[in-house]
């Protein structure tokens, strides 16, 4: 089966912000940058969600101010990266990714991300107009490529719908 392009896309932007992370940030715990690279390069990153954790039982990891790594797991924090870096060649599920400091970069994905996550549970507002002209780009996009994809699977409930999600964006 082919890869889903959304989300492609999606692990492609995850991909770019940690490069970004690590070459923009001088993190001096050589086992951070071990585990942040084996994330970068392999396939677990379709398993997190950049975004902040929702409540105390989100399993994930929190890249601090100090670039330690916290690793919320099975209602346990894990602090010792050779630890982190073992279980995730272990874990399944979905797992959210955080940067606790100001990164405009990552507030970035993180909104792509909650735009992304409404198209696909189909929660898009009905009111769109109160969107910020960024949001409104990001969501142009994801849904040409909805559309995109639904001419290519000949899915015509999921062309009428995003085609009209496309229309209401444009009034």
């Amino acid at each position: 089966m082919k890869d889903d392009p959304m989300l492609v896309d999606i692990t492609e932007k995850r991909r770019g912000l940690l490069k970004y992370i690590l070459f923009r940030y001088a993190i001096e715990q050589k086992e951070t940058v071990w585990v942040l690279n084996f994330l970068k390069d392999h396939e677990v990153l379709r398993q997190f969600t950049f975004r902040r954790p929702l409540s105390a039982k989100d399993e994930g990891i929190i890249l601090t101010q100090s670039h330690h790594l916290l690793f919320h797991f099975k209602d346990r924090i894990i602090t010792q990266p050779d630890v982190i870096f073992h279980l995730l060649n272990e874990i399944e599920g979905q797992y959210y990714f955080y940067v606790a400091f100001d990164e405009p970069k990552f507030a970035e994905l993180e909104q792509y991300e909650s735009i992304r996550r409404l198209i696909d549970e189909r929660r898009i507002p009905e009111n769109m107009q109160g969107l910020r002209e960024t949001d409104r780009t990001r969501l142009t996009e994801l849904l040409n490529s909805k559309i995109d994809i639904a001419l290519l699977l000949h899915d015509k409930e999921d062309f009428v719908y995003y085609s009209s999600l496309i229309k209401r964006l444009k009034e």
